[in-house]
């Protein structure tokens, strides 16, 4: 949620978090000042991911309804009282070594348009933030963004005293994309093949 630092009214940012998580449950809400996001939380280790946590709040209101209006199952059938499709979804944390930006734009086309359906993985939503050679081998950094088969690559201006660059200075920066979709955990060495 950015832009908090504008209200200074406690109650309404509470009232907008609650909004939010009514419009995505599985959500982890944020607040931040000019799109400021702590480097971990981009990055957070899959297994702490919410796609990987069961929500308690969640399951006591799909319960309350008994069925799931996507998946029309019988919620009180359900050992763990969770919906079948909450437990489709995946995150996979992949790190690469592409510094050249049109081979990078090569290999996620090809994980879109070639390998998915070859393979039966589904990539949902992604994006990573990529360390790129520019002219004269100066280190330039990018943001990639993707929704199904669209995405877009987006430079990140970068000074000496962004978070970004002292990371890479200390050589704690490690170019990585997160993958969220179907099925990919287990093709888990086709993206790690493809965009190393």
């Amino acid at each position: 949620m950015n832009k908090s630092d504008l209200i200074n009214d406690e109650n309404l940012i509470n009232h907008i978090k609650s909004d939010l998580k009514n419009l995505n449950p599985l959500a982890e809400i944020v607040t931040t000042n000019y799109s400021k996001i702590p480097f971990d939380f981009m990055f957070e280790d899959s297994k702490n991911s919410p796609f990987n946590k069961v929500n308690d709040e969640i399951l006591l209101n799909i319960e309350e309804k008994d069925s799931c209006a996507s998946c029309h199952e019988n919620h009180a059938k359900i050992e763990k009282k969770t919906c079948a499709h909450l437990n489709l979804m995946e995150n996979l944390i992949v790190k690469t070594k592409i510094v050249n930006l049109e081979e990078l734009d090569k290999r996620i086309g090809k994980l879109l348009w070639d390998l998915s359906e070859q393979n039966n993985f589904k990539i949902i939503r992604f994006k990573g933030i990529i360390r790129i050679k520019g002219e004269e081998n100066n280190n330039k950094f990018i943001s990639l963004q993707g929704l199904y088969e669209l995405y877009e690559f987006t430079e990140i201006k970068v000074t000496e005293t962004n978070n970004l660059f002292l990371e890479f200075q200390k050589g704690n920066f490690e170019s990585k994309v997160l993958f969220i979709g179907k099925n990919i955990k287990h093709n888990k060495k086709i993206f790690e093949e493809i965009l190393n």
